[in-house]
């Protein structure tokens, strides 16, 4: 036993030498390398002390499942104390990790070695496969992923020594010192790693995503082994769910479980193992510590988990109640209590260190379609994404599943798997339930559909139906269980097929060429700028300049703001009108001096131009800004590339006037006959009017129009112009059809000058083209226009117009008419 606890210290005291050692670093070697050995030297004692736990699964899945939960819950503990006293940074929690680690390898006797070679070689297995995953595939980074959100979070944990993660995107934050609440333990363990390493996040990120893909791995095996009997089923549900869940290997699971907070659903995974199994609540009290390690450690990483945890007990506890096995429901009660218990405190600490989201991006109602003014549904489109085709397919093979338990070890998971699919489509298409919790998940609604580990019913079907030929007189019933075997298998190679055929991810093309000038751009600046140096520059620079380097941005794109930043929509619209090549000089250093900046980082390079959500980027009026800049005299060029130019404002103040009325701005030359209309989304049209009085289907009409913002500037979210015609009956032009489908939807004032530039009281001429429907009886139509907001993802309404779906809002306005001829 001594020999084996001296082996244990000895392998740590190597692993953090390797990562850190003068004479390692020497050697120069590969960041893989020093990661890896620090990252090893945080979870390897939570992986002994797994493993000297009686009672938990055998398995060395289990035990890696357990290690990474053992070692987060000591990170959190760890965290939360340091933050709360404020005098100690990483250093110190790196310290105490390093101490709680020999005390575990010296302390903690290994358990007696009863499985066999083959049960043995499951680890290496594991790590084999994610090393050469590794080695072939690399996380996804880039303007349109999460990545750089969580890189840039990591980088400036080491830069100000913070033992737990805070906002950190801009240096004149609202909230300073409040929790991000995305973010959480995982942060701290890769901030851990990257600071005793001193390898860069960016550099550090495929190692970290390594290990992370060995949790997600072994927890689905660990799950596989709760819900299905016998290592073969285990096994088959192991492969069909890497290959199914989200698009497979070819999908984007394997890519975004680097993502930090991906650690929670593989921790919520091994929760459900648990309660599923059911064997822990059994237990003496080691094993009871181990639930409420896990229950700390799940809130830790983030508080989402919690949710979809207490979820998982809900399901299966009223499974148990409906199917009259009381005691199996008792054993899940108790050991939801234990992982309440764990979870509670983590609970308080973000409840009092956070508050409620500030962000208006994140605000905004999110893949809602709305039934009436009270009731509402999720959208189908998350629901696609999280279940595909083969996730709904298998709600049909729900009947063939063991519901009532006749197979003990496995009904339950068969129960699991049904009460959990059921459960979730009876909770976000619940037209009551959802307008319920919606208001407080707000986003988060949409996530919920990936809790569902729906490849194993395809697994439960196959191993529990595929079996020989039966005796004369029961071959029928024999032949059909197999039939429903193979229906099932098939359902798996048409959807696995389709997923890996399809083009993944599924957004890289618009991405593509902006990515690598980006990195190289933002690369370039901070050679020359001290780090922390705020730099206006637009959106997707901005997020790439958070992720790779120690500059700030003046706003970054899209969500990836934290939640508690309540200026973000502002930083978006101000920071790309300060960019706007007519935007007056006055007005660019008002936006300049607001958020403490004398930067300008403008990319002329970009290969063409895009949009995302909230940002948008043109390289033929990033050139304009560029000479516009260079006639300036406040300005110094300090940096210029064959793709960018990095500007300095120079210390003398600026005495230019604002510039004369620009060239959106218009002299309110259009009215309309019943005067301005205030349309949904603050809105108001002061004028408009058709280019032409008659045309014919197919014909181009221009639609020319005059807006104002009456009560503030515009948000950061995009606003959309509707346009539809209305029949008029003949003879009686107050009697109106029922509006139809837009004719056209507009992302309101275009490219150029898109609504989210717009000022308060600015009036803005816009002119739409409007083509007159192919199909479309000849008459005299009312056009009506209208507006909505475009969120993340859309909002819908159903109208009861034939049941058709309308993107639109009511609020529809008359502008004018037209004479469709025939």
């Amino acid at each position: 036993m001594l020999s084996v606890r001296i082996a244990r210290t000895l392998v740590l005291v190597t692993l953090f030498a390797i990562a850190r050692s003068p004479f390692f670093t020497s050697l120069a070697l590969p960041p893989f390398v020093t990661m890896s050995a620090a990252l090893l030297a945080i979870v390897l004692p939570g992986i002994w002390l797994a493993q000297a736990v009686r009672g938990i699964d055998d398995s060395p899945a289990a035990a890696i499942c357990w290690g990474f939960a053992f070692s987060l819950a000591l990170v959190s503990a760890g965290s939360i104390a340091f933050h709360l006293t404020g005098a100690f940074g990483l250093g110190a929690l790196l310290a105490l990790v390093m101490v709680c680690g020999y005390a575990i390898a010296l302390l903690v006797p290994p358990r007696a070695e009863s499985t066999p070679l083959l049960a043995r070689a499951e680890t290496w297995l594991l790590v084999a496969t994610v090393a050469i995953t590794a080695l072939v595939s690399s996380p996804r980074t880039g303007y349109l992923t999460d990545a750089y959100d969580h890189l840039g979070t990591v980088r400036w944990m080491t830069i100000e020594d913070r033992a737990y993660p805070v906002e950190s995107f801009h240096a004149d934050r609202a909230a300073a010192g409040t929790l991000d609440p995305r973010k959480g333990t995982y942060h701290t363990t890769f901030a851990l790693a990257s600071d005793l390493t001193g390898v860069d996040p960016v550099d550090g990120y495929r190692t970290f995503w390594a290990f992370t893909l060995l949790l997600a791995f072994a927890s689905v095996l660990t799950a596989a082994r709760a819900f299905l009997t016998g290592e073969r089923a285990a096994w088959i549900a192991f492969i069909l769910f890497v290959v199914l869940h989200r698009g497979g290997p070819a999908g984007e699971w394997f890519s975004t479980a680097g993502y930090p907070g991906s650690a929670g659903l593989w921790l919520y995974l091994l929760f459900v193992s648990v309660i599923v199994r059911g064997r822990m609540a059994r237990m003496a009290r080691m094993p009871r510590m181990a639930l409420i390690a896990l229950g700390f450690a799940t809130l830790g990483v983030h508080l989402f988990y919690g949710l979809l945890a207490g979820l998982a007990f809900l399901y299966l506890f009223a499974g148990l109640l409906i199917f009259r096995r009381a005691e199996g429901a008792g054993l899940v009660l108790r050991g939801a209590i234990a992982f309440g218990a764990g979870a509670l405190p983590v609970a308080i600490f973000r409840y009092f260190a956070t508050y409620d989201p500030a962000n208006p991006i994140h605000l905004h109602r999110q893949a809602v379609i709305e039934l009436t003014d009270r009731l509402a549904v999720l959208d189908a489109t998350p629901v696609l994404q999280a279940f595909g085709i083969g996730g709904l397919i298998a709600l049909f093979f729900l009947p063939f599943l063991d519901w009532r338990g006749r197979d003990e070890q496995g009904g339950r998971g068969d129960l699991f798997l049904g009460t959990s699919l059921a459960g979730t489509f009876l909770i976000v298409w619940n037209p009551i339930v959802f307008p319920a919790l919606e208001p407080h998940l707000g986003y988060l609604m949409r996530r919920i559909p990936y809790a569902v580990p729906w490849a194993f019913v395809f697994a439960a079907v196959m191993t529990r139906t595929m079996g020989p030929v039966g005796t004369p007189g029961r071959t029928s019933i024999s032949r059909g269980r197999r039939s429903i075997a193979w229906a099932a298998l098939a359902v798996v190679v048409i959807t696995a097929g389709w997923d890996a055929t399809r083009r993944r991810p599924p957004r890289a093309k618009p991405a593509a060429g902006v990515e690598e000038i980006a990195q190289q751009v933002v690369a370039d600046a901070a050679k020359l700028l001290p780090p922390g140096t705020t730099v206006l520059t637009d959106p997707v620079t901005g997020y790439v300049l958070f992720g790779r380097t120690s500059l700030r941005p003046v706003a970054i794109l899209d969500q990836h703001s934290s939640p508690n930043d309540p200026l973000a929509a502002r930083r978006l619209s101000e920071s790309q009108r300060a960019l706007h090549p007519a935007t007056s000089e006055a007005e660019r250093l008002d936006v300049m001096n607001q958020y403490e900046t004398r930067h300008i980082l403008l990319v002329t390079g970009y290969p063409r131009d895009f949009q995302t959500y909230n940002a948008f980027y043109s390289p033929g009026m990033a050139s304009t800004m560029d000479a516009v800049l260079t006639g300036r005299t406040t300005f110094d060029t300090i940096m210029r590339t064959e793709q960018a130019v990095l500007y300095r404002l120079d210390g003398r103040e600026s005495v230019v006037p604002p510039g004369d009325r620009r060239p959106w701005a218009t002299a309110g030359s259009l009215t309309r006959p019943g005067g301005p209309a205030d349309l949904p989304g603050g809105i108001r049209l002061t004028g408009a009017r058709l280019g032409t009085s008659e045309g014919r289907p197919g014909d181009l009409v221009w639609l020319e129009s005059e807006w104002t913002l009456p009560h503030e500037d515009a948000g950061a979210v995009p606003m959309l112009l509707y346009i539809t015609g209305v029949r008029l009956e003949e003879g009686s032009d107050p009697v109106r059809t029922r509006a139809e489908r837009p004719w056209k939807i507009f992302s309101l004032g275009g490219r150029e000058f898109p609504y989210l530039l717009w000022k308060k009281k600015e009036r803005i001429a816009y002119d739409a083209p409007l083509r007159i429907p192919e199909r479309i009886a000849p008459g005299r139509y009312e056009v009506q226009v209208t507006t909505d907001r475009h969120p993340f993802f859309a909002v819908r309404r159903l109208e009861r117009n034939g049941l058709r779906w309308s993107a639109a809002r009511t609020g529809w306005t008359a502008v004018d008419t037209v004479e469709v001829m025939p």
